[in-house]
């Protein structure tokens, strides 16, 4: 499937006449068919050779137009560069495709002989002189004395089979120009011998000495096309080249229909006008374009340059020009636009490169290389970088105003991207020295750092599939770092001074978190590892969330949180997670909050804190929570309800503390755990009804103890529940004292509950009067024991 095969194909086709093509298609039909059945990548070509073969049979029996094999053609040319695709795809197995290539052969053989029959000039074509004209106007049958105005459709075309040489250095008026325009217009097609000079066209060296040459009908060339000449050239109808194409002229280029062509060799001639333009847009199937060999240099080019799906050389300087779009360069390419506003080097499928790519441009520039074995370089002054394809490459830098892309999966060579933003979005492993500066910056897949990565200008790094961080992490600008997944371990992070850090677990302090002592805000969400946080002295806030150490047996949770002497810290959130012991006692701290399961809390001696909010529940499996709340002088409310499985609790010396809820007892704690509630010294109040003795003709009146806000008969509920609890064997132990008790007095008294108490006479006498007595309701003091809890605590329904 040589370019050359396929071309002679498509130039075949353009014959009219009546033969019937069902024969070969057929035959071709059936082997592409029978391929389908083991590659089925194929289907797609053999159903458009099943519909080229139906067309061109309609279009044999029929007078069919040149416009009409125009279309066809083009659509044979669009499976030409598909078969060259398969025949190059290592893929497909090389006796199948050699097998249908054989078959192409078979139907070559069968059109040259129909070639043989058709509108063909079977020699050369020289027109270089008047005379030569004459001898080809005799050989397409024109009257030089009549109208030969080339009508399209009407006008018989040909084909040369054989070399074509113009020189229109000759013509010196219109009238010679009218006809040799009128022969060039007659030829569609052109068939180059093998070792032909192919075709050559010369507008002439001036407008007096020479004219504008139009070939409006010219299609297809199998072999090579030179133009030159200070005039210009019309071949915008060219669709298909097989071989070279040379321009040796400036002015705008334009071939606006060639979809195939070979290579392309820009030479303008000493002299000629300067290239304004470049268009080589449709072009889907063609090789390299160069000014030399190798290059693309030209310091007058200017404009627009749309190169298709032309390969670039390895070296293209184009200082002038506005915009630059080609295909791949798969050998590797050195770019310079300095004035082009924007480079596309787009091929039709990201395209791989074995050696080294460097694009300078003052635009943005995109390249879709899907890797690039040598070093990458790209600087865009006033534009965006667009490498989305890119999953490796060596070396890398990376420059330009505006932001970053790239699709890179490892660095491994090293990679430096300065831009407004740096988008590497699918990088997951960094094994070299890793440099962005970037206002914005996506690395929202690296997953493993090994070596220093230096993240400059940025304030906010979100590293959330992080996991591995073997190398330092540098990120001098960075008010927020967030990684989310990590576990430190042997590589360091270096913020801003007061940032916000995120981590999965710190195992380390000061050498993990180099701003540790003065970072604001510390958040982590899984951590095992126990750590001293009273070097934090600059924190102010601290989220919490501890990993589940809990497997089988009592005391694993092993995990704590100490806070004490951290007077800048103010707000501790205790996340969904799992903490043995919670300990605060820092006289800086405003706020607590908690969730998740923690087994030990105590907040103690914090002058500052304001509010308490507990949601966490105890740790199935792990020992019976406690909880010690003490001296906490500014804290009003305190709600223990969520609870459950609690062993002790200790509300104790906070004096503004107003409002209490009960720790739950469902579900409740198994028997073996030792059950005590202390509640006393906080700001709680209550009722009672002093005890009035009685005589032998008046009857005793019980003493009573009541709150509206249901607290004492919760605590008697708890308290009873345990001591009535199956296979308890300890006894739950209690002490109540509530700071402000108002008796029943004509004349109230505000009392503590244990001066309450201890005033009541009748009641520590009791029904029968003597006091200490077994009917006695209290000894005074506090409430301290279950019985005397039953006896004062007795309006609960």
């Amino acid at each position: 499937m040589k370019k050359g095969l396929l071309g002679l194909l498509v130039i075949a086709l353009t014959v009219v006449g009546c033969q019937n093509y069902d024969d070969q298609f057929d035959e071709l039909n059936d082997k592409i068919l029978s391929l389908s059945q083991s590659i089925s990548e194929l289907d797609g070509i053999r159903t458009e050779v099943t519909a080229l073969g139906t067309k061109l049979d309609q279009l044999a029996s029929t007078s069919a137009s040149a416009s009409d094999l125009a279309a066809v053609m083009a659509e044979v040319a669009a499976l030409t560069a598909t078969m060259a695709e398969i025949k190059d795809d290592v893929s497909y197995g090389e006796e199948e495709v050699d097998d249908l290539e054989q078959e192409i052969d078979d139907i070559k053989a069968a059109l040259n002989e129909l070639l043989q029959q058709a509108s063909i000039i079977q020699q050369d074509i020289v027109i270089m002189s008047t005379a030569q004209l004459e001898y080809v106007e005799n050989l397409m049958g024109l009257d030089p004395a009549e109208d030969n105005t080339f009508v399209a459709e009407e006008s018989r075309e040909y084909i040369v089979s054989g070399n074509i040489t113009v020189d229109a250095e000759f013509v010196e008026d219109a009238a010679i120009a009218t006809r040799l325009n009128n022969v060039l217009a007659r030829i569609a097609s052109v068939i180059i011998p093998s070792d032909g000079s192919g075709v050559t066209l010369d507008s002439g060296s001036s407008a007096t000495k020479g004219t504008a040459l139009t070939l409006t009908s010219m299609a297809f060339v199998d072999g090579t096309i030179s133009l030159e000449g200070a005039n210009a050239i019309d071949a915008s109808t060219l669709a298909a080249l097989t071989a070279t194409l040379t321009l040796k002229q400036g002015g705008a280029i334009a071939f606006a229909a060639l979809n195939q062509v070979g290579d392309v060799r820009i030479a303008p001639a000493a002299g000629a006008a300067t290239i304004t333009s470049v268009d080589f847009s449709k072009v889907t199937t063609g090789g390299q374009i160069s000014t030399a060999a190798g290059q693309l240099v030209s310091a007058a080019m200017s404009g627009d340059v749309d190169l298709g799906k032309l390969d670039l050389p390895p070296l293209v300087t184009l200082g002038e020009i506005s915009s630059l779009k080609a295909g791949g360069a798969p050998n590797g390419v050195v770019i310079s636009a300095l004035k082009a506003t924007s480079i596309d080097l787009m091929d039709t499928t990201a395209f791989a490169v074995t050696g080294s790519v460097s694009i300078t441009a003052k635009g943005a520039i995109s390249v879709n290389a899907k890797s690039i074995t040598g070093s990458l370089y790209v600087k865009s002054t006033a534009g965006a970088i667009a490498l989305a394809d890119l999953e490796s490459a060596g070396l890398t830098t990376l420059s330009a105003s505006e932001t970053i892309v790239a699709g890179i999966t490892g660095n491994a060579s090293g990679t430096t991207a300065t831009g407004a933003a740096v988008h590497f979005a699918s990088l997951a492993s960094n094994a070299a020295a890793l440099t962005i500066t970037a206002a914005e910056v996506d690395l929202s897949a690296l997953a493993s750092n090994a070596v220093t990565a230096t993240i400059n200008t940025c304030t906010n790094i979100a590293l959330g599939a992080l996991t591995s961080a073997g190398g330092n992490i540098v990120a001098p600008d960075a008010t927020t770092f967030a990684a989310p997944l990590l576990n430190t371990s042997t590589g360091t992070i270096d913020v801003k001074t007061g940032a916000a850090i995120t981590l999965k677990n710190l195992s380390t302090t000061t050498t993990t978190l180099l701003d540790f002592d003065n970072l604001v805000t510390l958040t982590l969400l899984e951590q095992g590892t126990n750590l001293d946080f009273s070097d934090a002295s600059s924190m102010t806030t601290l989220n919490y969330t501890g990993k589940l150490l809990y497997s089988d047996a009592m005391d694993q949770q092993t995990n704590s949180v100490t806070i004490t002497a951290m007077p800048l810290l103010a707000t501790i959130n205790i996340g969904d997670g799992y903490i043995g012991n919670l300990h605060i006692n820092a006289a800086g701290v405003t706020e607590l909050t908690t969730a998740g399961k923690i087994v030990n809390v105590q907040v103690a001696n914090n002058t500052a804190l304001t509010d308490i909010t507990f949601g966490h529940d105890h740790l199935s499996g792990e020992r019976a929570a406690t909880v010690l709340v003490a001296s906490n002088p500014k804290i009003e409310s305190l709600d223990l309800s969520t609870i459950n499985k609690i062993k002790t609790v200790n509300v104790s010396g906070n004096v503004s503390l107003t409002a209490l809820t009960m720790a739950g007892y469902s579900p409740a704690a198994e028997p073996g755990a030792a059950i005590n509630v202390t509640i006393s010294g906080n700001a709680l109040t209550a009722d009672y009804d002093t005890a009035v003795a009685g005589s032998e003709t008046t009857p005793y009146s019980d003493a009573s103890l009541s709150d509206s806000t249901g607290l004492l008969c919760s605590i008697s509920e708890f308290i009873n529940f345990y001591d009535n609890q199956a296979d308890r064997t300890a006894t739950p132990t209690l002490s109540l004292n509530i700071a402000k008790v108002t008796n029943d007095a004509a004349t109230p008294v505000t009392a503590t509950l244990s001066d309450t108490l201890s005033g009541d006479t009748a009641a520590k006498a009791g029904l029968d009067g003597v006091a200490g007595g077994a009917d006695a309701e209290t000894d005074g003091g506090a409430i301290d024991s279950i019985a005397e809890m039953t006896a004062i605590i007795d309006t609960c329904s």
